[in-house]
C-alpha cells in the first residue's frame, strides 16, 4: 500500500516485480490515472479515509515524503501500524528539504 502514490512511480515498479499493489493520493487526477491502469486506488488525506478493503492483508506500507503533511502524525503512524500484517514493513523516505530555504536567502 503506497500512501501518497502520486501517479504511481513506485507502485508500477512494485507491480512489475510481481507484488500486489494498492495506492492512495490526495489528487483525484492521480487516483483516476492509477485506477485506469488497474491499480486499486482511492483519494485519501489520512488513514481514516482509506476503506478497510484497501488495507486488509497489507505486508508493506510506503510513505515517500508524505508524513510531513499529516496533521496528527502520531495518530497516523499508530493507524499505519494497526493496518500492517504481523511482520509487515513500513518504508519511509524522509527528505531533508532545508536546502530550499538556503536557496531563497541568497
Amino acid at each position: 500500500l503506497d500512501l501518497g502514490a502520486s501517479f504511481g512511480g513506485l507502485v508500477f515498479k512494485c507491480k512489475q516485480a510481481g507484488y500486489q499493489v494498492r495506492a492512495t493520493d490526495v489528487l483525484p487526477e492521480a487516483v483516476d490515472f492509477l485506477n485506469s491502469k488497474g491499480i486499486p486506488a482511492v483519494q485519501a488525506y489520512c488513514m481514516k479515509q482509506i476503506p478497510e478493503s484497501l488495507c486488509t492483508g497489507v505486508d508493506a506500507i510506503t510513505l515517500i515524503d508524505v508524513h510531513y503533511y499529516w496533521e496528527q502524525v502520531f495518530s497516523e503512524f499508530q493507524q499505519v501500524k494497526e493496518r500492517l500484517n504481523a511482520g509487515g514493513v513500513l518504508l519511509i523516505r524522509a527528505s531533508d528539504k532545508s536546502w530550499l530555504r538556503r536557496c531563497r536567502s541568497k
